[in-house]
């Protein structure tokens, strides 16, 4: 499967969309309790909010570099700046995507 392991991509989606929560908490710009509550929501409806723990930060780096995001040799992001407002960046580091990875 593409990347995804043992996972469907809405799998891989889901746990994603945790770990940008996670990196846009820890830059301040979402809330803790938020990052709790996505993670109770994907917890209830049965989808994972984390990643398998076999991978590493370089992992994800590889598969990512092949994504559709990628723009100019950059892999972009989507985090948020809170609620329903996000944003597009390259600046993600190698450090905030191991630091939610061992989340």
């Amino acid at each position: 499967m593409q990347g995804y392991g043992g996972w469907l991509h809405g799998e891989a989606v889901a746990a994603g969309m945790v770990m940008a929560a996670r990196i846009s908490a820890a830059r301040g710009d979402l809330s803790a309790e938020f990052v709790q509550q996505l993670i109770a929501f994907n917890q209830a409806v049965g989808l994972p909010s984390a990643p398998p723990p076999e991978h590493t930060a370089a992992d994800f780096l590889e598969a990512m570099s092949s994504d559709k995001k990628v723009s100019g040799g950059k892999v972009r992001y989507i985090l948020l700046r809170g609620v329903g407002s996000p944003w597009i960046t390259d600046s993600v580091t190698l450090e905030e995507i191991a630091g939610v990875i061992a989340a």
